[in-house]
Order: C-alpha cells, then structure tokens, then sequence
C-alpha cells in the first residue's frame, strides 16, 4: 500500500526520501529502490513538516532565478507537535 505520512517515524532511513512536490521530484526516484530493497509492493514517503515546506517552496524560484548561498531562518515550534507532554 503506498503511503505518504506526516509521522516522523521513517524520516532518517536511508531509502526512504522525505519529498516536497516541486523542489526534490526526483528524490521519487529512490521509492523504486525501496520498494525492490524491502520487498514491498507499496512505500513510505513521509512528508516535512510545515515549516520546512513554506520555506523551501517559498525559497525555489527565487533560487532559480537569482541563486540562494545563505539562508538564515528560526522557528519556534510546539514540543506537543514532536509527539512529548507539555509542562516541562
């Protein structure tokens, strides 16, 4: 069964490519070889999380236009949205 998750769970395997539609296409690429290296009929793409994508969304035409060496970016996220009980 193909799946496309929000979970972070296989986001740090080595055949499992994380993909935003318009910026890494051809990171689709290596589903092929997951699919063949773990037997399965279906995958796993799990998906950036928000921030990660309106940055690199924003960030690609302006790269492909004029080039982007540096980016600087800082974002506060909520611990609840890593899965962990508040009140630290």
């Amino acid at each position: 069964v193909p799946v496309v998750s929000t979970a972070s769970a296989f986001r740090y395997e080595p055949d499992v490519p994380i993909l935003i539609p318009g910026i890494n296409d051809a990171h689709a690429e290596a589903l092929h070889d997951q699919r063949r290296t773990r037997g399965w009929r279906g995958f796993i793409a799990p998906i950036p999380n928000c921030t990660t994508t309106g940055l690199a969304v924003s960030l690609k035409p302006l790269h492909d236009a004029f080039g982007v060496r540096t980016v600087m970016m800082t974002s506060l996220q909520a611990v609840s949205g890593a899965g962990r009980q508040g009140g630290v």
